[in-house]
Formats: C-alpha cells, sequence, structure tokens
C-alpha cells in the first residue's frame, strides 16, 4: 500500500475536473488535505493509514492533558497537523480493503470531529461500497465518487462534511 499526503489544491490542479471548476464552487481549500491510498487496506497495511490520520487529526491542544494550548510542535506529525481543518481520503485506487480498513477509516472521522475539522471519503470500488452499505456506514461517512465532489461536500464554515451537496 502507498500513501500520499497533498494539499487539496495541488491535487485538483493537475485533475482535468479541477480545471474545468470555477473557484467560486469549491470551498476554500487552505487546510484541505487529500491522502491518497494506493493498493490494498488490511490487518498489515492498514496501520500505516492509521498513523497518518492520526498524524494529521491530533487531538485539539484543550483535548490533550498537560498540554500546552500551543500548536502541535515537533516532527513530521505536526508540520502535517498544522493549519489542516479538512481531510479527504482518496480510496480510488484502493484494490481491497477489509473490516480492518473500515475500522481505520472510522478512526480518522473520529480523530476529525473533536477539532471541528471535516472528514469526508472518496471510493470507487464497488467492495467498499458495499461494506459501507451493510455496516450502516454510508449514513455516519458518505462516499464520494471523486475528489472533487469530497471538496465540494466540505463545509469549513460549520465544519461539517456529513451533509452531501447535491451535484
Amino acid at each position: 500500500m502507498d500513501i500520499m499526503t497533498l494539499p487539496a489544491h495541488q491535487v485538483l490542479e493537475g485533475s482535468r475536473a479541477g480545471g474545468e471548476l470555477g473557484q467560486a464552487s469549491l470551498p476554500d481549500l487552505e487546510g484541505v488535505v487529500v491522502v491518497r491510498v494506493c493498493g490494498e487496506i488490511d490487518l498489515y497495511t492498514g496501520p500505516a493509514l492509521r498513523r497518518t490520520l492520526q498524524e494529521l487529526l491530533p487531538p485539539p491542544a484543550s483535548a490533550r492533558p498537560d498540554t500546552p494550548d500551543v500548536g502541535v510542535s515537533g516532527g513530521a506529525s505536526g508540520r502535517a497537523a498544522d493549519g489542516v481543518r479538512a481531510v479527504v481520503v482518496d480510496l480510488s485506487e484502493v484494490s481491497f480493503a477489509d473490516s480492518y480498513a473500515l475500522g481505520v477509516l472510522v478512526h480518522g472521522h473520529r480523530l476529525a470531529r473533536p477539532g471541528g475539522r471535516a472528514y469526508a471519503v472518496v471510493a470507487t470500488l464497488e467492495m467498499i461500497h458495499t461494506l459501507f452499505r451493510v455496516t450502516g456506514l454510508a449514513r455516519v461517512m458518505p462516499l464520494h465518487p471523486d475528489v472533487v465532489s469530497a471538496v465540494r461536500s466540505l463545509h469549513p464554515a460549520h465544519g461539517d462534511v456529513h451533509r452531501v451537496v447535491p451535484g
């Protein structure tokens, strides 16, 4: 499994769909990060995705015991987490996902909520759609067909990504 973390504006600039979109049709992309995952997500590879999400979405300073109320510091996780308002997990190049993968995605969703950060998931693999439907996760974390759709669903002013904006 390969994981790449990119600013959303960089992902959309490079995509054909991003070029077709007017600035007014997308929310402010400042602080929006896309986590691109390629390959299989299972018990053996999933912990790497879990760590990436934990680095991007640390608990708010007020929720961490014995932590001064300053930005996250030190290491790659501090640099990555500074200013992250929303995370889009792009699974469009994932070839397999099991129950462990679902647990990792739910964990990311739970990490985002206390800080009022938005979280969205992109998936094209029917297996992932089926897992989300069968488990009921589709009601909590709607799946998006592409990064553009996921970014459009973000509501940075409200920190809420649970409502899907009709396209």
